[in-house]
């Protein structure tokens, strides 16, 4: 049998003007929809509508941003801890990848925050082949600057930044 998985990890924190309170509530692909633009979702399942542990939901774009082209993403949420204002996702890019993904709300006195992403992408295919390491991990970075400046920019302004 041989191993052909390799494993691209990325971080990327953030202050924002916002409360964990009133930030940590965003970190939900329900409530995502106010402020990232375009963003389209399946929710698959979800016992309260919104975020918690154990919902499950899909998206294109994160697997056409990595892979170039189109590639379905399945979000499992396996940890949403509101008092720890924590959040973990498994997510599963077909047959493409899978990754593990973090986001940590840490708060900065009464009015900010710091927001830690990780995210940890394994590869599963042969076809991830044409991406270095390095390649990946900048697609997973210019991912993770995108979500940071859109949600400061909406807990900034209450509004989705334009495109």
């Amino acid at each position: 049998m041989q191993n052909i998985g390799r494993k691209i990890v990325c971080e990327k924190e953030k202050t924002i003007q916002a409360a964990p309170r009133d930030l940590f509530p965003l970190l939900c692909p329900v409530l995502e929809e106010k402020w990232i633009p375009q963003w389209e979702y399946d929710l698959v399942y979800s016992k309260s509508g919104v975020n918690e542990t154990g919902c499950i939901f899909r998206e294109t774009m994160s697997g056409a941003h990595l892979f170039e082209e189109p590639v379905t993403a399945t979000w499992i949420t396996i940890l949403h801890d509101p008092k720890a204002t924590r959040v973990e996702f498994i997510i599963h890019y077909r047959d493409r990848a899978v990754a593990r993904t973090s986001a940590q709300v840490t708060p900065l006195g009464d009015s900010h925050s710091r927001i830690s992403w990780r995210k940890e992408l394994t590869s599963t295919s042969p076809n991830n082949e044409k991406f270095t390491d390095q390649n990946l991990h900048d697609k997973m970075l210019v991912s993770l600057d995108f979500l940071a400046d859109t949600l400061t920019h909406y807990c900034e302004t209450g509004r989705m930044i334009a495109t």
